[in-house]
């Protein structure tokens, strides 16, 4: 694929240190801003996810439990 529109994260930040983790976490914010992609992140990070996402997916046992919107509770960054 030379241009895809989605691309899935498991786990990206899993290992990473607090500084490494903040590049991570800029550099999806300024590819889903500047190119338009959508990531679908999967992760029990949860601070990360509040940090980036628009959306998230609480699941339990394999199935969804709660969605939210966040992007317009938190504001543009």
């Amino acid at each position: 694929m030379k241009e895809p529109t989605i691309a899935i994260l498991d786990e990206p930040t899993g290992t990473m240190d607090p500084i490494t983790k903040k590049f991570v976490a800029d550099s999806i914010r300024a590819a889903r801003e500047n190119l338009g992609m959508t990531f679908l992140i999967v992760s029990h990070d949860v601070d990360f996810a509040y940090d980036v996402c628009d959306r998230i997916a609480h699941m339990q046992d394999g199935k969804i439990t709660k969605l939210e919107e966040l992007r317009a509770d938190k504001g543009e960054k």
